[in-house]
């Protein structure tokens, strides 16, 4: 199964499934922009991968999940660095 999502902060997502013997697994590749197909997807940033799970629709709905939650976790952890950068250039002001 092949499924490409987003913008998601501003990343798309092609997801695919991969059957192997304890299940199937889902894989998600974070792109900066939208891929015409999951396989040559040449803008991937960062890969997420999720399972096994019976089905292929709950493994590409967890991997899509997990990649949304990584993406908000990266961000806030990015607005925390710039706002503690910029207390450290106050506090070298005074």
């Amino acid at each position: 199964m092949e499924h490409i999502t987003g913008p998601i902060r501003g990343f798309h997502l092609a997801c695919y499934t991969v059957e192997a013997p304890e299940g199937i697994f889902a894989y998600a590749k974070v792109c900066e922009s939208r891929p015409k197909c999951v396989w040559t997807a040449d803008s991937s940033v960062a890969k997420v991968a999720a399972g096994p799970f019976a089905h292929e629709a709950a493994a590409i709905a967890a991997v899509t999940a997990k990649a949304r939650e990584k993406l908000e976790s990266g961000f806030q952890l990015a607005k925390l660095g710039r706002l503690l950068s910029a207390l450290v250039r106050g506090i070298k002001a005074i």
